[in-house]
């Protein structure tokens, strides 16, 4: 871990099942603060042997966001809502620009993956007020979501 550094104190990794902000690195263990506000100790030698994803290194993060509308519903008038609302949230980033592909059609919805960028430390922000600025678009426009349906046979 000392030789590598693939991660420094205020970096946003997930590693050992943990999601969170370095907050110290200790001879024997790293420190981690969870987006629940839990402080998480980490060994290091378990750290230092397992897979760690560093989502600080580049500089801003992608978020994703998974949202479903009803199949009849117009996919273009849908997109175009949905990136209209990402943008309108103050920490979006501009550049690289949000994007919304179909993820997949099936059990009565269209799944669309909604991807605005933004700043590490906006991450979870971005989140839940995109994800909110989404559904009261959707709502404004008119666009419908699933109705989740099952077929269920008696026999």
């Amino acid at each position: 871990m000392l030789v590598f550094k693939p991660f420094k104190v205020g970096d946003m990794i997930e590693a050992q099942g943990i999601t969170g902000v370095v907050t110290e690195q200790g001879v024997f263990s790293t420190t981690i603060l969870t987006a629940d506000n839990k402080t998480v100790f980490v060994p290091n030698g378990p750290l230092s042997t397992g897979v760690i994803t560093n989502y600080t290194t580049h500089g801003n993060l992608r978020v994703d966001l998974t949202m479903a509308i009803s199949p009849g519903q117009d996919l273009d008038k849908a997109k175009t809502s949905a990136i209209s609302a990402v943008l309108a949230h103050p920490k979006v980033l501009r550049v690289p620009e949000p994007s919304v592909s179909v993820m997949k059609v099936a059990d009565g919805m269209v799944t669309l993956s909604i991807q605005p960028f933004c700043e590490q430390p906006d991450y979870w922000d971005v989140y839940f007020g995109c994800t909110e600025l989404v559904k009261k678009a959707w709502d404004r426009d008119s666009i419908q979501g699933p109705t989740p349906t099952r077929l269920v046979i008696n026999k």
